[in-house]
């Protein structure tokens, strides 16, 4: 691993990645629907999707997300020279995208995960290497052994934690953000704000630098685990996912303490045209493309309550302190990271 404060190298091209589909469908709850096909098992994996080159997939967010736009950074370095955009087979990193709307052909699964839309059927065409944690693997019906933990933590394989800490940043997920003003709740609650659909660098700079970080965004709190950096999860919408927190917390063995917050959206928070991208993809996600439906929409018309984004604030002020921050154990992300190397490695010689 490098010395502390090593810079790390711009972004690869984007030309080696292929864009995930929109078209998530989950249940209300944001949870997979893991008994929504049958399943069948990949008894006869194809060991030549293990030889690159491959075709990176990962989603692709309009806006911009840091946790998914980890992959082309992370493994155009792990693994150089792998990638095309040509090549048949299709290399399926970081995210919560094992659906049935992952594209057909030979894929190869390196750490994602179940969470959002119909579980898919396994058939020859999958080759999975591992995935995120042992939930997506139950949900598969493969063996839990094939569980080891988000592949993000091999950030540290070319970043260290920093020599020095200061403050307490406050990452929403890349949805919440367009809800409300979240940079002036956290802001005056003593927090400096993450742009979840910022420059990488800088937001995987101001984790690794900060003292504790306060997060929505799952990978957030992955790169602060990584980091060494406390942390805290915070929920202010319901209709956020669940399953995929708890899929990964129990492949590092933590239990994770979901810290609730109001409810707040702010009209004038977003333009009207990221309101109606924002409300097409909500649609899309459930399973009602273009359709009017029941689910948990921003109120665009109408802003919350004052009192309600004081509460937020307020919230927020008291986990500044709170003796509730989180960490993985050091031997855990010790054996994770060295499992999740181990991995890759075999890749470099298959």
């Amino acid at each position: 691993m490098p010395a502390a404060g090593t810079a790390v190298i711009q972004l690869s091209d984007e030309s080696i990645v292929t864009r995930c589909s929109l078209l998530y469908r989950h249940t209300v709850n944001g949870v997979a629907d893991v008994n929504a096909v049958p399943l069948r098992i990949n008894r006869k994996p194809r060991i030549r999707a293990r030889i690159g080159p491959w075709r990176l997939h990962y989603y692709k967010d309009s806006f911009g997300n840091f946790g998914d736009d980890l992959n082309p950074w992370l493994w155009s370095r792990l693994l150089p020279g792998q990638f095309s955009g040509d090549a048949a087979q299709q290399f399926v990193g970081i995210g919560t995208i094992l659906n049935a709307e992952i594209p057909r052909g030979n894929k190869l699964i390196v750490g994602s995960g179940v969470g959002y839309g119909i579980t898919p059927v396994l058939d020859n065409d999958w080759d999975i290497l591992f995935v995120r944690g042992p939930k997506t693997a139950r949900a598969l019906g493969v063996s839990e052994r094939l569980a080891i933990t988000d592949p993000a933590y091999l950030i540290r394989e070319f970043v260290e934690p920093a020599a020095s800490r200061k403050g307490v940043v406050y990452i929403p997920h890349h949805v919440s953000a367009f809800n409300a003003d979240w940079k002036r709740i956290a802001e005056r609650a003593g927090m400096t704000y993450v742009d979840p659909s910022g420059p990488l660098l800088a937001i995987v700079e101001a984790i690794r630098s900060a003292e504790r970080v306060v997060t929505g965004a799952m990978h957030g709190a992955i790169l602060a685990d990584a980091f060494r950096t406390p942390w805290i999860r915070v929920k202010p919408y319901a209709h956020l996912n669940d399953f995929k927190w708890t899929d990964w917390a129990a492949s590092m063995s933590v239990k994770v303490k979901t810290h609730e917050l109001p409810s707040v959206y702010d009209k004038s928070s977003a333009s009207a045209t990221k309101r109606i991208m924002l409300t097409l993809r909500a649609w899309r996600r459930a399973g009602r493309p273009h359709r009017g439906a029941c689910i948990n929409l921003p109120n665009i018309e109408k802003a919350s309550d004052p009192r309600e984004f004081d509460a937020a604030v307020s919230m927020l002020t008291a986990l500044n302190t709170s003796a509730n921050a989180m960490l993985s154990s050091d031997h855990i992300l010790h054996d994770r990271i060295e499992q999740l190397s181990e991995a890759v490695a075999s890749l470099r010689s298959a």
